[in-house]
């Protein structure tokens, strides 16, 4: 009985935790969204030879994120988590740009994503 009076105290705290959390998930959707529509902007500048090498690419992505990702998200992801997880992005892309699939056939994938195919042969 002590946990249910205990839950039934807390539970505004509780409603909040939950829609934080669900807020947090919608933001991160939106975010990667954001950041692919920049990563095909910076490659678009390194066809026009502004931006030179892939490194360059990440670090003008990681910057412009930092100014167009709301400010809530970014209170969430620190610049070092958000630089990871871009760099995640631009292997992701790089895989799927090579043979249109995502099976990590370069094997720079920090992440590597199981595939049907991958899960049939085992």
């Amino acid at each position: 009985m002590d946990i249910l009076q205990l839950l039934f105290d807390l539970r505004y705290f509780l409603m909040l935790a939950v829609a934080l959390v669900v807020y947090v998930l919608f933001e991160k959707q939106a975010a990667t969204t954001k950041l692919y529509a920049l990563m095909l902007t910076a490659r678009r500048m390194a066809q026009a030879a502004v931006l030179e090498t892939g490194e360059a690419q990440e670090a003008w992505v990681l910057q412009k994120a930092l100014i167009i990702l709301p400010k809530q998200f970014l209170l969430f992801v620190p610049e070092a988590q958000l630089k990871v997880f871009i760099k995640f992005l631009f292997d992701k892309a790089k895989d799927y740009a090579d043979d249109g699939n995502f099976n990590d056939t370069d094997g720079t994938n920090p992440l590597p994503l199981e595939t049907k195919s991958d899960t049939d042969s085992k």
